[in-house]
């Protein structure tokens, strides 16, 4: 990743850790840019299993931004009732090209954003779910 002159060094970057869970490499690349240069320390994934599998390694995961649809053993709600299970402190916000849910698929309380990835707006979000906390 080439980080411009102007994005934030390491003693400003924020310390929560936001997961990016995407199957759309460069999607999930562009958001991870987006989130670094902003000031945030970034972790991707492919997947959930592969979120899972980073999520059970880490502990400084603050937030996690998964997509919807993805390849492997659970899609991106399964993902957040995982996380909401298993690390309860973990916020989740969908990023999707899906618009319509089922009813109880996204809990009311998860933001929900479409793709393209409205940048400022997840990033926006992030800064206000680690301010909550």
């Amino acid at each position: 990743m080439t980080v411009p002159v102007w994005a934030a060094d390491d003693r400003q970057r924020s310390k929560t850790v936001i997961l990016v869970v995407d199957d759309g490499t460069l999607l999930r690349m562009d958001l991870e840019d987006s989130l670094y240069i902003t000031g945030y320390h970034v972790v991707g994934a492919g997947n959930a299993d592969e979120a899972i599998a980073v999520l059970s390694a880490r502990t400084d995961i603050g937030l996690v931004v998964t997509d919807i649809h993805m390849p492997g053993s659970m899609d991106g709600p399964g993902l957040l009732r995982t996380t909401r299970d298993r690390w309860p402190p973990i916020r989740v916000m969908i990023a999707s090209s899906q618009t319509r849910f089922e009813p109880g698929q996204v809990p009311e309380d998860v933001p929900v954003f479409g793709k393209p990835f409205p940048y400022a707006s997840i990033n926006a979000k992030a800064r206000q779910l680690q301010e909550a906390d």
